[in-house]
């Protein structure tokens, strides 16, 4: 029985995945933002050589600390990473004018919804909420994070916020992303799973010929 017990919690061991969480922040931020400049100001961060991988799902969020500007219309930030550049909001505007002021994140599926949504609900110059939004791009559009998934998260991460208008300065602290990963070097569930699967048939057949035979 010690043998079964011991056999059947280390199958459970080898068939958990490991999966893990890193949340990675930039040094910096952008004091000012370039007004009137569609280069902007890119920050970015760089991740070490490590084997970890972004799996399926939502595993990218992206955390702008003190974002500051008087306009929204005027803004657009791009999250770029091995060559790819994935919108976060682009120009959210309508006639009347609304403020950044808080800490924004964006995943592809936060609760809270489209900035595009939000911003006609607003009174003139009031601020938009803090909190989680999905990624859009013009329009509203969703802006798909999930082409990042399958790679290894290791390279610069970077972050670019340009300001198309002239007349008003904006500016942030820092920025983060927040990665979930799974372990490159662990095979995929299911193969581990099949495989411990494997060996605790094996451990039960031994066990009964070894009843049988001492019967």
């Amino acid at each position: 029985m010690r043998f079964t017990i011991r056999f059947f919690l280390s199958v459970l061991l080898l068939a958990s995945p490991a999966f893990a969480s890193y949340t990675f922040s930039s040094v910096t931020g952008c004091n000012p933002i370039p007004d009137n400049d569609p280069g902007g100001c890119t920050i970015t961060i760089t991740i070490p050589d490590v084997d970890f991988i972004l799996g399926a799902g939502n595993n990218v969020t992206v955390s702008i600390a003190g974002l500051s500007h008087g306009f929204s219309g005027d803004l657009i930030a791009t999250l770029s990473f091995n060559s790819i550049d994935r919108d976060l909001f682009r120009q959210v505007t309508d006639p009347k004018r609304r403020e950044f002021r808080r800490q924004l994140r964006f995943q592809q599926w936060f609760s809270r919804g489209d900035l595009w949504a939000i911003v006609p609900t607003l009174g003139d110059a009031d601020t938009i909420p803090n909190g989680g939004y999905f990624p859009t791009t013009t329009a509203g559009a969703v802006s798909d994070f999930t082409v990042y998934n399958g790679m290894l998260i290791t390279g610069v991460w970077s972050l670019n916020i340009a300001d198309l208008s002239p007349g008003d300065e904006g500016s942030y602290i820092q920025w983060s992303l927040t990665l979930d990963t799974i372990n490159s070097s662990v095979p995929e569930p299911g193969t581990l799973g099949l495989g411990a699967l494997g060996l605790l048939g094996f451990a039960t057949a031994t066990l009964l010929r070894r009843k049988v035979t001492r019967s």
